[in-house]
């Protein structure tokens, strides 16, 4: 698979500048049955342009990594009082994405029931487990 992006914007007659591309390509293997998990290799290659104050910056941008995720999604039912305890969910996606990347004109929509709560409910949702990647030397100070 190939990911990649372009943008382009000035402001204030062209004293503001933010313009960039990038290509990564990424290689993943799908090991098991279920393919419920990968692990890849990603390479990134681009060019930036930035100006948001007297002095700018532009140069190009390299960088390389190992990639792996799971396709599941985990939630905690928190009911109010604590009463009754919360309750710890988890759902393999593997089926649901199979064909996410086969007709980008139609959404991916993911949903569940809660069929009985015994006091009101509260749902919290919250992204984990971001990794940081080092590109090296860029610098796009602002």
């Amino acid at each position: 698979m190939v990911h990649g992006s372009w943008t382009s914007w000035t402001w204030q007659d062209n004293a503001r500048r933010y313009a960039l591309w990038e290509v990564m390509p990424e290689v993943r293997w799908y090991p098991g049955e279920k393919k419920a998990w990968y692990v890849g290799a990603m390479f990134k290659t681009g060019q930036f342009n930035y100006k948001f104050s007297g002095t700018g910056r532009q140069g190009d941008l390299l960088c390389g990594g190992i990639t792996g995720n799971t396709q599941t999604v985990t939630a905690t039912l928190t009911y109010s009082d604590g009463n009754p305890a919360d309750t710890s969910l988890e759902s393999d996606l593997t089926a649901s994405l199979a064909d996410f990347n086969n007709d980008k004109a139609v959404p991916l929509t993911l949903g569940g029931t809660i069929a009985e709560t015994p006091t009101e409910a509260g749902v919290e949702a919250g992204i984990t487990g971001w990794e940081t990647i080092d590109c090296g030397g860029v610098n796009a100070e602002l």
